[in-house]
């Protein structure tokens, strides 16, 4: 028996809305399958990139720190350099503008030190210091120093030499200074 057309479209249609029900079931699968890849893709790359993000923003800090760093040693031994300039011309003024008493008390102090610290050997000066530096027993007088002011003391044998400079002198009291400037100026 034959079915009627009707009934036949009916057949159809039911076929075609089972299939595309399922197709749409299988679709929608597939779907939720890909979407889950894809959100599990996104979120390793997004770890990776976090990481190498971490990665380059260290390395910037690290860099700028360094940075930081030789700025501030710039900037330290530009004022290491002004200052000792400074308390340079200020030592060296104060000396120039002393009168000879004072001239020879410090020329006998450091003298004096060269003594104690050689006892014997050659006091370096520099020319026209002859009547400050009077003689000393047991060093050989030379005026040899290219310095603004103070004595070189030379042991016999050569092996020791004492810098009294005041160049020397200011360098010294500068280094030991720096200390206490650092710790007033960066707590």
């Amino acid at each position: 028996m034959e079915r009627p057309a009707g009934r036949k479209i009916d057949e159809i249609a039911e076929n075609a809305a089972s299939l595309a029900e399922s197709i749409v079931k299988e679709a929608t699968a597939d779907s939720l399958a890909s979407v889950s890849a894809t959100r599990e893709r996104i979120e390793k790359i997004r770890a990776e990139y976090g990481m190498k993000l971490y990665e380059e923003v260290d390395r910037m800090r690290r860099a700028s720190e360094r940075k930081s760093d030789i700025t501030v040693a710039s900037m330290m031994e530009k004022v290491h350099t002004e200052c000792l300039s400074v308390l340079k011309e200020k030592f060296m003024s104060m000396v120039k503008n002393s009168d000879d008493s004072k001239k020879k008390e410090w020329a006998t102090m450091l003298i004096e030190g060269a003594l104690s610290d050689l006892g014997a050997g050659i006091l370096h000066i520099r020319e026209g210091d002859e009547e400050v530096a009077s003689p000393v027993s047991g060093f050989e007088t030379v005026s040899d120093l290219k310095a603004s002011g103070g004595i070189m003391a030379e042991s016999g044998d050569g092996t020791v030499l004492l810098d009294y400079t005041l160049e020397s002198l200011a360098e010294s009291y500068w280094n030991s200074a720096t200390g206490s400037i650092l710790e007033l100026l960066f707590g």
